[in-house]
């Protein structure tokens, strides 16, 4: 049985996001998760209101940042990121 998560986007050329231009959609997802997985490492932010419990692997499996992520991360609206 595959991984609902586990998947490869389709090369569709350049993808710009937030103002940053990426070579496709895999090198924005893959820079954004890593920028929330660093965030994930901070004590603090994950004492935020309403924050998931769950294991990092889980949050990141759940999340395609900075469209949509399973916390409040901040990539849109300039807050703690």
């Amino acid at each position: 049985m595959s991984d609902l998560f586990d998947y490869q986007l389709e090369d569709t050329g350049p993808v710009e996001c937030l103002g940053q231009t990426f070579p496709n959609e895999q090198a924005r997802r893959e820079y954004y998760l890593k920028l929330l997985a660093e965030k994930l490492k901070d004590q603090e932010f994950r004492k935020t209101e309403g924050f998931p419990i769950g294991t990092d692997q889980d949050i990141l499996a759940l999340s395609d940042p900075p469209y949509y992520t399973v916390n409040r991360p901040g990539f849109l609206g300039g807050s703690n990121l």
